[in-house]
């Protein structure tokens, strides 16, 4: 039988770019965007430019509508109103896209140790 091959990964310029980011890497830049856009929206808001409440509006209030936000639930208890929309269409677009990645690379580590353990298997039953 003849010996398996590691998978070598992405081969495009962005693929590689992608195989390279750890995990940490990109948690780091997940929980950057959620807290610098929380940060926007609690300095924002109280001059019209964050979301639609402009009363007792608090840095906690800020950091559950960024979650909710990137994790693209909105529940439309607040609403992004002038360049807070842009704001929110970038954390929306992130929180999509790097989510996809996350998953996707846990998804890739998985797959290639399944096939690393089924070609130890294999070759040891032929032993």
């Amino acid at each position: 039988m003849e010996k398996a091959k590691k998978n070598s990964g992405l081969t495009t310029t962005i693929g590689k770019f992608l195989d390279n980011l750890s995990y940490l890497k990109i948690g780091g830049f997940l929980l950057a965007v959620i807290l610098i856009s929380a940060l926007y929206f609690f300095i924002a808001t109280p001059y019209g430019f964050g979301v639609d409440k402009k009363t007792d509006f608090e840095f906690g209030d800020a950091l559950y509508f960024s979650i909710v936000t990137f994790a693209t639930v909105g529940y439309g208890d607040y609403l992004p109103i002038h360049f807070g929309k842009v704001v929110a269409s970038i954390e929306i677009i992130s929180g999509i896209l790097f989510t996809a990645i996350f998953v996707g690379k846990i998804a890739s580590a998985r797959d290639s140790q399944d096939y690393y353990y089924f070609y130890i298997l294999v070759r040891i039953k032929e032993d």
